[in-house]
């Protein structure tokens, strides 16, 4: 329901419009109220049309009464362009300043001041806005030293259009003007009573006069005014409590015309906005929240980025707040090292900060709990890293740990700060180093508490500054390892990273985090958040290894306990970073057993690890981690690539067999050299190998493999043994000695006789005879049974074999390999095809005149054979290649483009090397054939 005073408002009366010709008789009367009418209706009907105007978007939205009044000010400006009415009015009342017509010339003159934008007319406001202060400034001083705001703001709106006029004329105006004037500096606190009424405001329109003014494009001028005490700074002091319009426009002139400007120097800007006016521009980050207001803050926040940040701010980028040391000639004053870091151990009384404005700003911001406050301290931290320890010690941030939405935020922003990029454009004292490092504010009570708190967010929030820290704590060592320059500065970063340590928590606090992480996720793996938090300890962990060893040492932890018995069970990122930080160490002890009762070693649970893992980079970490270790033992030295071929087929199950013959070799390597060189009876000169450089054929995990598979009643050890040990021969260049050990183990009393067959009748007569310990069980013996432990002596020159003397070894590597791998079955060849069919009959026919045969289509016959019919066809090709010029180069040329299996696990060629009959002697077509294979 309306209220009282609105049912008794009179109803307003329609506005009169006048003509110019009826203005002007009002304006030449001698009665005073028909000049009052006629200055009020002249400045009114100009201010209506020009707010239509502006608010119009398409001249055919304005009335065509408006049209028609449109030209008004025009045809006045044109018919008296010196405004001699309006003067003569006023200059008739200057006695009487306090006149309602001395009061409504000035509403004129500033209406055609503000509103001439015609440009036949738009010298008028040259020579308005001169003569005003010219002949009437004394008239306008008592206008403002009115107690009435309406005449206050009369004036100040003439002066606002004086300014706008012309730059020659601001200018004029601004040397003429009394700013010492006492009343002057009191206008920016003057505001109505009434609420809501902004037009009635003093401040409102001294604001409109100061922005006026920063808006004259002279940059001269506009120095001169900013380095002008108690006038435009004075605007900032309630600038909160003014409409968000009349700031913003007052903040965007500043951003035009000062901020964006070059020629404004960084010295008078700097001056300008000092602290107590950035505070002032602070405020305005808590405006209202309505959709209005959270335009304006943006606006605000751009504003106060490209004044601080911008590339024409306030900043200054080139550190000073820390000391630059000079190092002074070493042969003057034997400066060393140690010296000039002992020097620069205390920060310099020399420090002068810069940028102190800054500092205040940054004080009366909440970065930690507004994104876009958090935005502009952090830019101005960047820039100015020198007042970083200043903000953070006068800052009300507790660090201290708890549970707390504001504990979190004040954290997070902190990480921020020290996430910011390393200060280095002079060389710092220490304490500013250690400072940007790892801040004051923080401690190492703090951050050992935060490690061992219960709840998990502080644990991870600790956690994470602790990363950044180590992070800048890398990039420090780093520049201290790379810097060339100055001793002292070398010095002190050394000293920085030394220092560092004393900051950051304990490692066993670190450990221990981590245990109980590993304890938490075993009680319960439904809880998603312990397996990051193990990941980010693991991180820390691997950043105390890479950027403080040597508080591993101190601690004589061993990370192979990190390993735990339960590592298979935890989540793959887990075990991918315990593997990286594991591989990162120099050394830990892999043969220790964390489960004593099972006897598995650190080193098995990698393998089994490995042999596990279905996580592609898993599976290469623990591989690249699986090879340092057994390259740091001494059982594949001068064998390196052999370590690939033990991994490459490595199964779960044989995990134990290969861990108990490499811990074997590494716990006796000499016994197994010792073993080895009697099974291959190594010849110096034709094999190679060398005692003293311990340039063995094969690796001695080969003879301890061999020595546990005696031991073992576990399939699959056999045949994980069988697919290494082809991966071997095939992969080694001189494969005689491999095949000979292999032939002393599967049947050593047969020895001596298989190799006096290839010796030479000079080698035997100089044999010396030896007895190798062999007492292990023979696989493939029948009933098991042993061999006896003492053996006929073999002689000891198997290496002097010939080229073509490796098919006793390889008898003896097939039967071996058959008694492990499933028996005498062989490989059962596919299904032929009516097409094969045919082929054969075609191969067998061309095979029949193979004499007849030139080389090219003896080739092209023998690339025919389908492989399914390759053992059926394996005699008579071996028959056709014997007598050949280019022997059997086509048929290995064949074998080695289509066989998918080995050829030994063909039924031929075990029947061939098992036959004892002279079909298969040596010169048996199968025989040469088997000479002739590449290995």
């Amino acid at each position: 329901m309306a209220s009282s005073q609105e049912r008794r408002k009179p109803p307003e009366k329609p506005q009169i419009r006048l003509s110019l010709k009826q203005i002007l008789l009002l304006l030449n009367s001698e009665d005073e109220q028909e000049i009052i009418k006629g200055l009020s209706a002249f400045s009114k009907q100009i201010a209506e049309v020009s707010q239509k105007k502006k608010g119009s978007t398409h001249e055919s939205t304005i009335d065509q009464d408006d049209a028609d009044e449109t030209p008004l000010l025009l045809e006045y400006l044109k018919g008296s362009p010196e405004c001699n009415e309006i003067f003569s009015i006023w200059a008739a009342q200057q006695k009487n300043y306090r006149s309602r017509v001395s009061t409504s010339a000035m509403e004129v003159l500033a209406a055609i001041l503000t509103h001439n934008d015609f440009s036949p007319t738009k010298n008028v406001n040259s020579f308005v806005g001169r003569k005003v202060f010219k002949e009437f400034l004394k008239n306008i001083y008592s206008c403002l030293a009115s107690e009435f705001a309406h005449v206050v703001g009369v004036a100040f709106r003439l002066l606002t259009g004086v300014v706008s006029s012309n730059t020659a004329v601001a200018r004029d105006l601004f040397h003429a003007f009394n700013w010492g004037w006492k009343p002057l500096q009191q206008m920016a606190d003057k505001r109505s009573k009434t609420p809501g009424n902004v037009e009635q405001n003093v401040r409102t329109h001294f604001v409109r006069f100061a922005t006026a003014f920063v808006r004259v494009p002279d940059p001269s001028l506009t120095e001169e005014l900013l380095a002008m005490m108690g006038f435009v700074s004075t605007v900032f002091k309630g600038l909160r409590q003014d409409p968000p319009e009349l700031a913003w426009d007052f903040l965007d002139a500043l951003q035009t015309n000062v901020v964006a400007t070059k020629e404004v120097s960084r010295k008078v800007k700097a001056a300008f906005f000092n602290g107590f006016v950035l505070e002032q521009i602070a405020k305005l980050y808590k405006s209202s929240g309505n959709k209005e207001g959270r335009k304006f803050v943006e606006r605000v926040h751009q504003f106060l980025m490209n004044l601080c940040c911008g590339p024409d701010g306030l900043c200054r980028v080139k550190l000073s707040g820390v000391p630059i040391a000079v190092e002074p000639a070493a042969d003057e004053t034997g400066t060393d090292e140690h010296q000039a870091a002992a020097s620069l151990a205390q920060p310099s009384s020399r420090i002068k900060f810069r940028n102190k404005s800054m500092l205040r700003l940054l004080q009366h911001l909440d970065p930690a709990n507004n994104p876009k406050q958090e935005e502009l301290a952090l830019g101005v931290l960047k820039l100015c890293p020198e007042i970083i320890q200043a903000y953070l010690k006068s800052s009300s941030y507790s660090f201290e740990p708890r549970p707390t939405m504001m504990w979190v935020s004040n954290v997070g922003f902190l990480c921020k700060i020290i996430e910011l990029p390393l200060p280095f454009d002079t060389a710092p004292d220490v304490p500013s180093l250690l400072g940007y490092i790892c801040p004051w504010a923080l401690t190492r009570g703090h951050l050992s508490v935060g490690l061992q708190h219960e709840s998990s967010l502080v644990r991870h929030y600790t956690v994470a500054l602790l990363e950044h820290v180590f992070r800048n704590l890398g990039q420090v060592a780093d520049l201290a390892a790379k810097d060339e320059t100055a001793a002292a500065r070398r010095a002190v970063l050394r000293e920085a990273v030394d220092s560092t340590k004393k900051r950051v928590p304990d490692l066993q606090t670190v450990i221990a985090l981590h245990f109980k992480l590993a304890a938490a996720f075993k009680q319960d793996q439904s809880d998603a958040a312990v397996p990051l938090l193990q990941v980010e300890v693991l991180k820390l962990l691997r950043a105390y290894q890479q950027r403080l060893p040597e508080m591993y040492l101190e601690s004589n932890f061993d990370l192979g306990k990190l390993l735990g018995a339960g590592l298979a069970g935890h989540a793959v990122p887990v075990q991918e970073h315990t593997v990286r930080l594991l591989r990162d160490a120099p050394h830990f002890k892999w043969w220790s057993s964390m489960n004593a009762a099972a006897g598995q070693t650190n080193l098995a649970m990698l393998l089994g690890l490995y042999a596990a893992a279905s996580s592609s980079d898993l599976r290469k970490a623990t591989r690249a981690l699986v090879r340092k270790i057994l390259l740091q033992t001494d059982v594949f030295e001068s064998n390196e690539t052999e370590i690939e071929l033990w991994l490459d087929d490595l199964t779960p199950k044989a995990v134990p067999f290969l861990d108990q013959a490499v811990r074997a070799a590494s716990k006796d390597s000499l016994k197994y050299v010792d073993r080895l060189q009697q099974l291959v009876h190594l010849d110096v000169d034709n094999v190679g190998f060398s005692y003293e450089q311990r340039q063995l054929p094969f690796s001695l995990v080969v003879v301890s493999a061999l020595e546990q598979l005696a031991k073992s009643s576990e399939p699959a050890d056999g045949r994980y043994l069988s697919d290494t040990l082809q991966r071997i021969v095939h992969a080694q260049h001189t494969p005689k000695p491999l095949l000979t050990a292999l032939t002393r183990w599967s049947k050593p009393e047969a020895a001596k006789a298989e190799t006096e067959v290839f010796e030479s009748p000079a080698k035997k007569q100089k044999t010396s005879h030896v007895q190798p310990p062999l007492g292990s069980p023979v696989p493939g013996t029948p009933n098991g049974k042993h061999r006896p432990k003492s053996h006929p002596s073999t002689p000891n020159g198997m290496a002097s074999l010939e080229d073509g003397a490796a098919v006793a070894p390889v008898r003896a590597l097939q039967r071996f390999l058959r008694s492990w791998t499933g028996g005498r079955k062989g490989h059962k060849p596919g299904a032929l095809t009516d097409e094969d069919e045919l082929t054969i009959k075609a191969v067998r026919k061309a095979l029949k005149s193979a004499d007849e045969l030139s080389t090219a289509d003896f080739a092209a016959v023998v690339q025919t054979v389908p492989p399914a019919a390759f053992d059926q066809l394996l005699r008579r090709l071996c028959r056709a290649c014997v007598g050949r010029p280019e022997s059997f180069a086509p048929l290995v040329e064949w074998l080695s483009g289509h066989l998918d299996v080995s050829i030994f696990r063909y039924p031929s060629i075990i029947e061939a090397i098992d036959a004892e009959t002279s079909e298969m002697a040596d010169e048996s077509p199968v025989r040469q054939l088997l000479d002739a294979l590449p290995f």
